[in-house]
């Protein structure tokens, strides 16, 4: 597929926690090599596809004691910092795509995700300048395709929820039919 046009809307809220609520229509064309008896050409097909997510970022330690610090010395203030995130999201919403024939149609890549991050570190600040000095990231992401096959090759789109279920997949129960991924970053 070449790359597409991408059109993204959004709105993010900071008022005590951080709220985002993003949209996003893709324009995408893809290309095939067709062979029919002699002849032998490329079909193009173009489709517009929508995306949606919302993430929320809770700063727990600025919520709990805004002026939570400890002073270092006389210009050095050491300051905690404590993040944990939620997010959900659904990609790929459109119609299916043919390039002959509309019987054989194939279906977008629908997905579901999931997750949570923690993110706790903390910051050097002095009289001029601010420093992130050191933050360890851990993040936890469930994706769950929204196509099913049978057994004939037949095809359908998963209901609107699928099989994420946010407090199962949480602690990273593993299922067949999701994809489980963790990760890690520490930042100096």
């Amino acid at each position: 597929m070449k790359k597409p046009i991408e059109l993204i809307h959004s709105v993010w809220v900071d008022y005590f926690i951080q709220l985002c609520i993003g949209f996003s229509i893709k324009e995408a064309e893809s290309f095939q090599e067709i062979e029919i008896d002699t002849f032998t050409g490329k079909e193009s097909v173009k489709t517009t596809v929508n995306d949606w997510g919302i993430l929320l970022n809770i700063p727990v330690i600025k919520l709990i004691n805004e002026k939570m610090q400890v002073r270092l010395n006389e210009s050095l203030i050491f300051l905690p910092t404590f993040n944990f995130s939620l997010g959900y999201s659904k990609s790929n919403l459109g119609d299916s795509v043919y390039y002959l024939n509309p019987f054989k149609a194939d279906p977008l890549p629908r997905v579901d995700r999931t997750g949570y991050g923690l993110s706790p570190g903390f910051d050097l600040i002095s009289k001029n300048l601010s420093l992130n000095m050191f933050t360890i990231s851990f993040t936890s992401e469930a994706e769950d395709i929204l196509v099913t096959r049978d057994t004939t090759g037949n095809w359908e789109y998963q209901s609107s929820f699928s099989d994420l279920n946010f407090w199962k997949n949480i602690d990273l129960k593993v299922m067949k039919i999701l994809y489980l991924e963790q990760g890690r970053k520490w930042s100096l």
